[in-house]
């Protein structure tokens, strides 16, 4: 019995003294697009007026309808005082996103915090503004942090045209928050 103890603790030291054993590792590189997106009021629901940030692990511009994986849905504020972004849960009973808005630069920000997202109320944002998104995934419903984190700044409005263009930096690895480029360690 003792014999038996005693192995099984070696057996756990070595594995400890070659990493972390158990660790969840990484798959996927952090990517970024650009994407142009439609003001989500008065717009033909043919227009993707949403982005999804777990779309074959990239960000993509998606139609938003009721029960749809959208992460983002994107709007004209009133009175053209810039864009509002909603976290889908407001618009519909599926997913779950929260939203930050960010006083750093989009280069600056290098690993996404893990508080401070807010998913129960809209997000108004200007050209320039750096808004940071955590959103629950399907993909990663049984995983120990659930969520996929992308970081995005509006690059431009075109009130006349109704559209919003940004850029996305997503790390779509469940859990991992870096936004540095390549496969992620953290």
């Amino acid at each position: 019995m003792t014999s038996r103890l005693f192995l099984l603790l070696a057996g756990v030291a070595a594995a400890m003294a070659c990493g972390n054993p158990t660790g969840v590792k990484a798959n996927f590189i952090v990517v970024e697009d650009t994407l142009t997106v439609y003001a989500l009021r008065d717009t033909s629901l043919s227009r993707p007026v949403a982005v999804n940030s777990d779309s074959s692990h990239r960000p993509v511009a998606v139609r938003f309808e009721t029960g749809s994986n959208a992460t983002v849905v994107f709007d004209l504020a009133p009175g053209g005082a810039g864009v509002v972004l909603y976290p889908p849960n407001l618009l519909s009973p599926v997913g779950r996103t929260g939203l930050q808005r960010s006083a750093l630069s989009f280069e600056a920000i290098t690993k996404a915090p893990e508080n401070g997202y807010v998913d129960s109320v809209s997000v108004t944002a200007q050209v320039g503004d750096v808004v940071l998104v955590r959103s629950q995934h399907v993909n990663c419903a049984l995983e120990v942090n659930p969520y996929i984190y992308s970081k995005l700044q509006i690059l431009a409005i075109d009130a006349a045209a109704r559209t919003i263009r940004l850029r996305m930096r997503v790390d779509p690895d469940c859990g991992f928050r870096s936004f540095l480029p390549g496969v992620p360690t953290s």
